[in-house]
């Protein structure tokens, strides 16, 4: 009888031990597997740095003129994209693979979903951290974009919260699918709808209502929206026509309008939706995983008989 009481019970009252000793025992072990394998460290350096280039030779000194807008524009959701994809990628290729072993794990009761999921995300946090400031320095110096600290640290910030979102998204496609082969071509089909509604391809006030949903919970509408007020808020654009009627914008405050957008929408909502976009994919990692793990209720009554 307490044999079956503790294999029902809650995910977190798995282990007789503490939930901090799990905690601490799995990021023990979760430090150890990267200190294994310094590959993945380099490989990810190299290719932040790869990208980060890419971004900054392409768009080198960008200038303020009138084509500087589109140039800007797709600059920084060029960056966002690469950040969505390169983290959810990764997470998804990786979980998977541990699965098996936090399932036996799991049902010997050494500890429960989030003491198997937290430390993972823990340990994840400097690459965050350091790897999104690196490509957010080297695109921010070599593309011309705007000069100011205000600039640089809402820029990172978008940057930080799409890198932050992108690695729970990974581990949720990465759970929900339980296999990696699944997982690289299911992660396309759960990104690219949120894409395509991110503010760049398609106006806000032209999105069907019927896709609101994808609008709405588009990490790229909220991450963009904040590049392109922190970049063109009262900024100067010149006009090199003859005739300056011509000239589409004659500052930064059109383009905002252009692309619908509220300068004070920055921190609420859009920095806070990353945030909690992120809390949410976290939890459904969590609930996903924990489905791909527990015991069925049948196999508990088979071996308690």
């Amino acid at each position: 009888k307490q044999w079956y009481q503790r294999r029902v019970r809650g995910s977190l009252e798995k282990s007789s031990a503490s939930f901090a000793d799990q905690m601490l025992a799995n990021c023990r072990r979760s430090w150890k597997n990267l200190n294994r394998n310094p590959g993945y460290t380099r490989i990810r350096l190299v290719q932040t740095l790869v990208i980060s280039l890419l971004a900054g030779l392409s768009y080198l000194d960008s200038g303020n003129g009138q084509e500087s807008v589109q140039d800007k524009s797709g600059l920084l959701y060029f960056v966002l994209t690469s950040i969505t994809f390169t983290n959810a990628f990764t997470q998804g290729q990786a979980i998977p693979e541990d699965i098996p072993i936090i399932k036996r794990e799991y049902r010997n009761g050494m500890y429960g979903v989030l003491p198997a999921l937290g430390p993972r995300f823990i340990l994840e946090l400097p690459y965050i951290i350091i790897l999104t400031l690196v490509q957010w320095l080297i695109v921010w110096l070599m593309s011309g974009l705007r000069r100011t600290v205000e600039s640089f640290f809402t820029g990172y910030a978008a940057c930080f919260g799409v890198s932050l979102l992108s690695t729970t998204l990974g581990y949720f496609v990465a759970t929900l699918a339980g296999n990696p082969i699944i997982a690289s071509a299911l992660s396309p089909l759960v990104i690219l709808p949120f894409f395509l509604f991110g503010g760049l391809y398609q106006n806000e006030v032209s999105t069907p209502k019927y896709f609101y949903p994808f609008k709405y919970g588009s990490w790229f509408r909220y991450s963009f929206g904040m590049t392109l007020i922190t970049e063109f808020q009262d900024a100067e654009i010149t006009c090199d026509l003859e005739n300056k009627t011509e000239c589409i914008f004659k500052d930064g405050n059109q383009v905002l309008k252009y692309y619908s957008l509220n300068k004070d929408d920055v921190w609420f909502p859009n920095f806070f939706a990353l945030m909690i976009m992120s809390l949410g994919y976290l939890v459904l990692s969590m609930f996903f995983l924990w489905l791909r793990v527990r015991e069925r209720r049948s196999t508990i009554k088979e071996k308690k008989n």
